[in-house]
């Protein structure tokens, strides 16, 4: 008996919330900025790119810069990693990306639950390897 083919799984994220956190910070960061360092982690974010993205951006918080499309462009820049998220382009796509950084504890509480999912699959993988060794 032939199994039948498997897709392959992707593990549990939310991209669009991803970009809306990350919209919500460069559209209204003085808002925005407070609730994500209290709540996220870059490891939140599933895509690397936006990994990236928001370490930089908590870098700049810490020292007090100024956050915004040019500032984060430039410090993405400097340390040669501003094609590796997708460029200027993509930079500016996100921050456009929403209206309104009204609901950026929703998109929050998202990346989190996504988060929780994938540490979830993580452990419970180790402990079925476990299992079978």
């Amino acid at each position: 008996m032939v199994s039948p083919e498997v897709a392959p799984r992707v593990m549990p994220q939310s991209v669009e919330a991803e970009v809306a956190v990350l919209g919500s910070i460069l559209l209204n960061p003085n808002e925005a900025i407070d609730y994500c360092i209290e709540l996220l982690t870059p490891d939140h974010f599933y895509q690397r790119s936006h990994q990236i993205i928001f370490a930089t951006i908590l870098a700049m918080h810490a020292k007090s810069e100024p956050i915004d499309v040019v500032t984060l462009t430039t410090r993405l820049n400097d340390a040669g990693k501003l094609e590796q998220v997708g460029g200027v382009y993509y930079l500016s796509r996100i921050s456009g990306s929403i209206p309104t950084a009204a609901h950026v504890k929703f998109y929050i509480e998202i990346l989190r639950e996504k988060y929780r999912l994938r540490r979830l699959i993580e452990v419970a993988t180790a402990a079925v390897k476990d299992a079978f060794e």
